[in-house]
């Protein structure tokens, strides 16, 4: 099977053991005819019982000057979208070609990793949400593929069992590295935010059609920015365990620096919150439910006894026939008691945080024509207002000017993990649809809708800002779209390339897993 090394094609069926041999040198022909001298780019490999290098794969460079010595590049006669998308194919090939291991014998594989990652993108960005889809999609745009892509196919078609195999040997944390080499460059950087900083929701999912060999459901817990959009980093919660243990396993390895970072109640821990101040460098903004029945009291407590000293803001948002006015009430976290404060970590210096949120819902237009048919007795009320107070507790500085901005912003923007992200896999993806039980393969499934929601979004906020798009584009929309047209979706996977790697050209290391 066909496969892309170092940027060039190599058309023929491997083994690891030579593919770990090959090497990359250039090379001069010159043309007797014309006198013309092109240089050559050249994969090969050394034959012990030939003692030479075997070449098995070209790519021209240009022709070389013969008064200044410089090459000149070659101009191919393709469309401008198809030259773009190719780069962008071969990128994504080249590196899982680099990253991913193929576990399977290579003297049997037919169908190439790199190759099959790049159909399974394709597909997935049109709502292919598991092997049938993928497979379906491989078949029916085959010959598409192969003219505009360059992709070489055997004669026969990939089966459901072969795509089944892929996904569940290749391995999880490879496919996550290839996928933040990608995401991570986009993330807003700190001397980028100003201000305002960059929320990241911490959230888990149960994924309901997965279910593991004891018929139990596979969880999953991601890090979203709610500013991209993109959720970067995700790992599988074990069947024995919750949240807690795989949050602390992320951020660990993350740096956070100049952002905020949400949860619920389950995340209200002192080891989590101290690995996300020391080790992590971001601030946090947890709820405060009221099971925690001490630490609730007592803020309650202290907003009625220091009313007169709290740092108020106030938020209005208006939409969907409703009208939602936010306050916020802020107290430095140094008033809570000794006890509170060893188990809050940083909460010292912190804040402690009050919303109250008033909501009015007006009745549409059917709503009140049915109204004035009834009679004055049976007529409903125009509007409904209720009324909702949430506390929270913060490392955010009650000194910084910008503190009840970001709180807000946190707070309102900790929901975007569930319209955004998960809302999204579970209908317009058809997540909940899938059927699996290797936890390989769960994993890799979500990883693979989360790449292709990356790209849509990043895509879908990029048009926005240029007036191709409307707000009012969804991205179940942008799917159905995508869903028969590979030429389509090449071009939105083309410029999430580019822009990944204009970002990472142009921008400090965005942090990583260490």
């Amino acid at each position: 099977m066909a496969f892309v090394f170092e940027g060039i094609l190599v058309r023929k069926n491997l083994p690891a053991s030579v593919r770990k041999k090959l090497v990359v040198d250039t090379y001069k022909k010159k043309d007797k005819r014309t006198g013309r001298v092109d240089l050559y780019r050249r994969v090969s490999y050394y034959d012990p019982a030939k003692r030479f290098n075997v070449p098995v794969g070209s790519k021209k460079l240009g022709e070389i000057d013969p008064e200044t010595g410089k090459v000149h590049e070659v101009l191919r006669k393709q469309s401008p979208v198809r030259k773009i998308v190719a780069s962008a194919i071969l990128e994504i090939s080249d590196k899982a070609e680099k990253q991913l291991d193929d576990q399977r014998q290579q003297t049997k594989v037919i169908y190439g990793l790199p190759v099959a990652l790049d159909v399974a993108i394709l597909a997935a960005m049109g709502g292919g949400n598991g092997s049938k889809q993928i497979a379906e999609y491989w078949k029916n745009n085959r010959a598409l593929l192969q003219e505009r892509w360059g992709f070489v196919f055997p004669k026969s078609n990939p089966a459901i069992a072969t795509i089944n195999r892929i996904m569940q040997l290749v391995d999880p944390e490879q496919f996550q590295t290839l996928y933040q080499e990608l995401v991570f460059p986009l993330l807003p950087l700190p001397n980028q935010r100003g201000a305002d900083k960059d929320v990241v929701a911490i959230d888990g999912q149960v994924v309901r059609a997965f279910r593991t060999e004891l018929d139990r459901q596979h969880q999953m817990l991601s890090f979203y920015s709610t500013e991209t959009g993109i959720a970067f980093c995700q790992v599988r919660i074990d069947t024995k365990s919750n949240e807690k243990p795989a949050a602390l396993k992320l951020v660990h390895r993350l740096d956070l620096s100049g952002t905020i970072v949400t949860g619920d109640a389950m995340h209200c821990e002192r080891k989590l919150l101290e690995t996300l101040m020391c080790t992590a460098r971001a601030d946090y903004c947890m709820a405060l439910k009221m099971n925690q029945s001490e630490t609730a009291t007592e803020v309650q407590d202290l907003f009625k006894m220091h009313e007169a000293e709290v740092l108020v803001g106030t938020q209005k948002d208006r939409g969907h026939g409703r009208v939602e006015v936010r306050t916020t009430y802020v107290l430095p976290g140094h008033l809570l008691s000794a006890p509170i404060k060893k188990r809050w970590f940083g909460i010292e210096y912190g804040s402690i945080v009050k919303q109250v949120s008033q909501r009015t819902i007006s009745l549409t237009k059917t709503q009140m024509a049915m109204n004035n048919a009834c009679d004055e007795e049976e007529k409903k009320v125009e509007a409904e207002t209720t009324t909702q107070t949430r506390y929270y507790l913060t490392s955010l500085s009650p000194l910084c000017p910008a503190i009840v901005r970001n709180v807000q912003r946190a707070v309102r923007n900790h929901w975007g993990i569930e319209n955004g992200l998960h809302h999204v896999l579970d209908v317009d993806f058809g997540q909940d649809t899938m059927q699996a039980k290797n936890a390989n393969y769960v994993t890799n499934m979500t990883q693979l809708n989360k790449m292709a929601l990356a790209i849509i979004e990043l895509v879908r906020r990029r048009k926005i800002k240029a007036g191709e798009m409307t707000e009012r584009t969804s991205v179940s929309s942008i799917i159905r779209s995508l869903q028969n047209s590979p030429r389509l979706a090449g071009e939105y996977l083309d410029i999430f390339v580019h822009e990944s790697a204009l970002a990472a050209a142009t921008s400090p290391k965005e942090p990583q897993v260490k």
